[in-house]
């Protein structure tokens, strides 16, 4: 095959080359006749400038015989030109002809290299003939099991709707079953909002309500406080007047003992220690004193003396009876020392802590 494609290499460039000169002789024969024809149209142009400046009658034959004489003259020239150009031509065609096979030597070389890289592209083709064949197994293969996964997909295709079927059912029961859920919690949530609405407003009313009655508390508390500064002054006012009349009476009973000389002595001396009960009772006890002295001393002015003593007798015995079931309670006791006021000495607070300890006086 290598010795087939080499020959018809060859004769390619044979052909070639043959067909280079036949083209080249063609050439210089066209140009030879066109040579050829000038001449032929000279020499009509010089037989009518003859013909024109001669006016004698020109025989043919002696015309013809000058032509034929100038135009052999006229082919020896060219024949000579023709002859030097022939051997031109010669030479040039050796010239092609030694670059042609220069040529073809090279032609040679690259159908050699070409015939290489033929033959690795015969055996690249024939492996890819095999790797085709063995593309076409595998694809029917492939075929065969695409064909098995397509009824695989069938049916699965069918469980798949199948079950699409059940599950769409039981959405659209559910479905059902949340709408009427909702339904109902929409008809809650609108109960809701018309409670919450009556909510508001009886809370808004509540607010207005609670508002007003905390202004009434506020001006009751301002009230409250007034009456509890009225009712400090008031108490201050009481325990100011209970200290100056017990002070009073303390004074009256001791001026009527010294009236009397004091002789009777009944009367007991006040002390920093007392406390309220004994402090209330000696006033108590000093008062007592003072109304049976003045009662003895008016008895004596009016009447005479033995019912005075009589008198007097008869009033301290029923004033010693007395005496044993009397009782004074703690609630009395307590609000009488209360009106004492702030400027009494520091005995009469401590007093106050023994009266609350105590539930009688006696």
């Amino acid at each position: 095959m290598n010795h087939s494609t080499s020959e018809k290499g060859e004769e390619d460039v044979s052909e070639t080359s043959s067909t280079l000169d036949g083209v080249k002789v063609k050439e210089e024969f066209s140009r030879l006749s066109e040579v050829l024809q000038e001449t032929n149209r000279n020499l009509s142009i010089f037989e009518f400038l003859l013909s024109n400046r001669i006016n004698v009658p020109v025989d043919s034959n002696y015309v013809k015989s000058i032509l034929t004489t100038v135009k052999e003259s006229n082919d020896n020239d060219e024949t000579n030109k023709l002859n030097l150009e022939l051997e031109n031509m010669k030479s040039k065609l050796r010239i092609e002809k030694i670059r042609y096979r220069t040529e073809t030597s090279m032609i040679k070389k690259s159908l050699e290299i070409e015939r290489k890289s033929r033959l690795g592209l015969e055996k690249q083709l024939t492996n890819a003939h095999t790797r085709h064949k063995e593309y076409e197994t595998e694809l029917g293969d492939l075929r065969t099991g695409l064909e098995a996964l397509k009824s695989q997909l069938e049916t699965r295709e069918e469980t798949a709707r199948s079950l699409l079927s059940k599950d769409i059912d039981e959405l659209e029961a559910s479905l059902h079953a949340h709408r009427l859920k909702n339904s109902e919690t929409l008809d809650k949530h609108e109960r809701l909002k018309s409670k919450s609405k009556e909510l508001l407003k009886r809370l808004k009313r509540e607010r207005i309500l609670s508002k007003s009655k905390d202004r009434r508390i506020v001006v009751m508390r301002s009230a409250f406080e007034r009456l509890k500064c009225l009712s400090k002054a008031m108490e201050a006012d009481y325990r100011y007047i209970l200290l100056h009349l017990g002070g009073q009476i303390d004074l009256v009973a001791r001026l009527l003992n010294a009236y009397y000389d004091g002789s009777e002595k009944c009367l007991q001396k006040s002390s920093n220690d007392e406390d309220f009960i004994e402090w209330f009772a000696r006033i108590q006890a000093s008062a007592l004193w003072a109304q049976k002295q003045i009662v003895s001393s008016g008895i004596k002015n009016w009447t005479g003396k033995e019912d005075c003593v009589k008198e007097s007798t008869h009033i301290s015995l029923s004033h010693e009876e007395n005496e044993e079931d009397f009782r004074t309670p703690k609630n009395v006791v307590f609000d009488a020392v209360k009106q004492v006021s702030k400027d009494y000495p520091d005995k009469l607070n401590n007093l106050f802590a023994q009266v609350e300890t105590d539930d009688v006086v006696e």
